[in-house]
């Protein structure tokens, strides 16, 4: 998924038919915003993508019950920090966009 996000070329697709990096969708009309949506998972163990892929997930799902189909302006961080001075660096991945209503 991420080699997908960062491999095209264009500034639209990202991951599937429902998350667009730019601010329209092509042959798509907005019909309503409903603001931000955003999630965050700290403490990433194991393989990034398959977490990211989770964390996809629970996203569309928050943004389809606020009343969205599709989700504008996405971003997402990933960085590490340490967890109370315990040496131990933690992963968190941290996703955002504008949840709408497409046609």
């Amino acid at each position: 998924m991420l080699s997908q996000m960062f491999g095209m070329e264009t500034s639209t697709f990202v991951t599937s038919d429902k998350v667009y990096l730019g601010s329209s969708i092509p042959g798509k009309d907005i019909i309503e915003s409903f603001g931000l949506v955003s999630m965050v998972t700290k403490g990433v163990r194991g393989n990034i993508n398959d977490e990211l892929e989770l964390l996809m997930q629970k996203f569309l799902d928050k943004s389809n019950q606020i009343g969205g189909n599709a989700v504008i302006n996405f971003r997402f961080e990933t960085g590490t920090y340490q967890q109370n001075g315990s040496g131990w660096n933690v992963t968190y991945l941290f996703l955002y966009g504008e949840a709408v209503h497409v046609k």
